[in-house]
């Protein structure tokens, strides 16, 4: 194991120690799997393991061309703030 896969194996070792989820799977896939075992193996040699990603979340306005509010004067499109959230 090299020296800059060993800093993230150590990376990776002291987030599951500090409670953070951590995901592996089997070396040349990317079915990944939450490692719920209190008790890790560790089997760098068959497993790649990586800290969970956090799932990215936005906000963004939408316009609506032909709504208007009835408190506005015409014209004035109304813009509606929509949340999205990335599937992992």
């Amino acid at each position: 194991m090299t020296k800059d896969k060993t800093q993230e194996a150590i990376k990776v070792m002291q987030a599951w120690v500090d409670g953070t989820t951590i995901q592996f799977a089997p070396r040349d896939t990317e079915g990944w799997g939450d490692c719920n075992d209190s008790d890790v193996s560790w089997t760098w040699s068959a497993f790649q393991y990586r800290i969970k990603p956090e799932p990215m979340e936005i906000e963004v306005w939408v316009k609506h061309e032909h709504c208007y509010r009835m408190t506005e004067p015409i014209g004035f499109p109304e813009y509606t703030k929509r949340k999205f959230r990335e599937v992992l």
